[in-house]
């Protein structure tokens, strides 16, 4: 967070003068990553051929806990608007009458936000509900954008990045660790897989559904983003209401 406060700063300032500029000091900054990671890292833990085929069961694991099932909508449809801001929040920034640099500054103070307050606030949600916590995070997320439909000066746009990041902070962390929680043992790389799958996934969705919607009108895409975060709230409630299938659950936790 403290390279994506920087990195979008900087990425701000070097739009504004040339995206030539800033597409050169990407690739440059991945490459140097890929060198780093291919002669510095540690090459993880690797996983034999018999357990492989251990591991087979594990789609139909996850196919057969319906709580599970309801947490992975919940994280699509939360991550479809989170996925605004980086499609159709710039366009409503632009639209506001402010310059990539505004932007940046606005997404870098995402950054910010995180690195001074993830941990206290984590190890508040720690301690309660997982999927709880889950839901109150993405409903933030969700009237963090729906407020868009009144933000347009610097200071209503930085508390709209305030309630998102917060929102953020409280349901990623515990997101994953309600899925490490749910797993078995064996197969949690395949759950934590999973969540990345419908992350990914909404990254997709999130985007193409938002700016066809923009086209049309911003104020219905702001509604929907509001609308989508109590839905996604209400998936992560109910999937605690329903225990694993596979595993003793600690009723407190979920």
């Amino acid at each position: 967070n403290v390279g994506w406060a920087c990195g979008l700063t900087l990425g701000g300032i070097l739009a504004d003068q040339s995206f030539d500029l800033l597409f050169v000091g990407d690739a440059a900054t991945s490459a140097a990553f890929g060198v780093i990671s291919l002669i510095a890292l540690p090459h993880g833990m690797r996983t034999s051929r018999h357990e492989e085929r251990h591991l087979q069961g594990a789609t139909r694991t996850i196919l057969a806990d319906r709580g599970f099932l309801l947490f992975l909508g919940s994280v699509l449809i939360g991550a479809a608007i989170y996925m605004q801001n980086v499609s159709t929040f710039p366009l409503h920034v632009q639209a506001a009458g402010f310059s990539t640099s505004v932007y940046g500054t606005l997404q870098a103070l995402n950054g910010v936000i995180v690195v001074l307050l993830e941990l206290p606030i984590t190890s508040w949600t720690g301690r309660r509900s997982r999927t709880r916590m889950i839901a109150l995070g993405t409903a933030l997320i969700g009237v963090s954008f729906a407020s868009l439909i009144i933000a347009r000066s610097i200071p209503a746009l930085a508390a709209m990045v305030l309630v998102w990041t917060l929102g953020e902070i409280i349901a990623s962390p515990v997101s994953s660790a309600f899925v490490a929680d749910r797993s078995p043992e064996h197969t949690r790389g395949r759950y934590q897989a999973s969540l990345g799958v419908m992350f990914a996934l909404g990254a997709v969705v999130g985007p193409t559904i938002g700016t066809l919607t923009y086209e049309l009108s911003p104020d219905a895409l702001w509604i929907g983003c509001g609308v989508a975060g109590v839905l996604a709230a209400a998936l992560a409630l109910a999937a605690g209401r329903h225990p694993s299938p596979v595993l003793e659950v600690d009723t407190t936790r979920t």
